[in-house]
C-alpha cells in the first residue's frame, strides 16, 4: 500500500470511528438525543480523521526527509 492509500485508510478510518463513537453515545445516553449524538460523532471523526491523516503523513514521509 502507497503513501496515498494509507493517508486515505486513516481518514476514512477515523472518520467511520468518530460516527459510529457518536452513535453510540446518543444510544448510550438517550437524554442528548440522536441529532447531538451525530453532532458529536461527526466533530470526533473530523478529528480523528485529521489526526490519522497528519499521522499516516508522517509515516510515509520516511526517516531520511526528517
Amino acid at each position: 500500500m502507497g503513501a496515498r492509500g494509507l493517508i486515505v485508510l486513516w481518514t476514512v478510518g477515523g472518520a467511520v470511528v468518530g460516527l459510529l463513537l457518536g452513535i453510540a453515545s446518543s444510544l448510550v445516553f438517550p437524554g442528548i438525543g440522536v441529532g447531538a449524538g451525530v453532532g458529536v460523532g461527526l466533530a470526533l471523526g473530523a478529528a480523528l480523521a485529521f489526526a490519522g491523516h497528519l499521522f499516516a503523513r508522517d509515516r510515509a514521509r520516511g526517516r531520511s526527509e526528517r
